[in-house]
């Protein structure tokens, strides 16, 4: 039996930016110059950039809470999804990217990319080194992905709102 490990143990920024180039390629990356802006029942609401800044740049502590603080963000979001599809037991990350992709609320791109992405986080959790730039990724194309990601979370039955 072969086990694999993924290695190395520091989270680099040339990983990240290969996941900034297939949220691209997705769709799945909003706009850098514009807020985030969702349409509710007619209604706009404009909701802060998303801040994963917890200390200061350069500081190996600050690298590691930035990553951190972005999968928890990006794990809530897939909760939402989930339960929005009538998932509501609680299951790994990966799997529930699966049920995601089954329903259709995730597209074969979005869910690739997701899924290389949680497996980063994953390496994160289990106490993995991160880069400084790799924190700064979190702050900036995190935020733009997560972003994009709130579309998802867009009822679809407002549709006929023109939503």
């Amino acid at each position: 039996m072969r086990i694999w490990f993924l290695s190395p143990s520091i989270i680099r920024y040339g990983e990240l930016q290969k996941i900034t180039e297939a949220a691209a390629a997705a769709g799945l990356l909003a706009p850098k110059t514009s807020p985030l802006r969702l349409r509710i029942v007619a209604k706009e609401v404009e909701k802060p950039p998303f801040d994963f800044s917890t200390g200061a740049p350069g500081d190996e502590q600050y690298s590691d809470l930035a990553l951190r603080a972005f999968g928890v963000e990006l794990e809530r979001r897939l909760r939402i999804l989930a339960r929005r599809i009538g998932l509501t037991s609680v299951v790994a990350s990966k799997r529930l990217l699966r049920h995601l992709l089954r329903s259709g609320t995730l597209s074969p791109q979005e869910y690739n990319l997701l899924g290389d992405l949680v497996a980063i986080l994953d390496r994160v959790e289990k106490g993995a080194g991160v880069e400084t730039a790799a924190a700064e990724w979190s702050v900036d194309i995190g935020s733009r992905l997560l972003a994009a990601l709130e579309q998802h979370l867009i009822p679809p039955d407002l549709s006929e709102f023109g939503l």
